[in-house]
């Protein structure tokens, strides 16, 4: 039966896997982890640092602040975008008038 490790059981041995040379799937045989779940850990670890190995919830919330960010991004870009068609709606519609 696979134990449950704290955060600062992962982050210690995603630290020890780092300095070693072994290859993932070898490094997990005596932590009894699966390959998945230590990948997982890492990639958590890598993203978002001590933090990610806390739990699903301020990984899931780190998640919707980087969404929030890019969505804020993109309504930026779209606006600027609508407003430069505007420009160029008009700017035709004032040449075609002196045409």
């Amino acid at each position: 039966m696979n134990r449950q490790y704290s955060p600062i059981e992962k982050e210690n041995m995603i630290l020890e896997f780092k300095n070693s040379k072994l290859e993932m799937r070898h490094f997990v045989v005596p932590y009894n982890v699966t390959y998945q779940a230590f990948s997982k850990w890492v990639q958590q670890y890598d993203k978002f640092g001590s933090e990610g190995l806390s739990g699903t919830k301020k990984v899931e919330d780190q998640k919707i602040k980087e969404l929030e960010k890019e969505i804020k991004k993109l309504k930026r870009a779209n606006l600027e975008l609508e407003t430069r068609q505007e420009l160029f709606r008009l700017l035709k519609r004032e040449i075609d008038k002196k045409k």
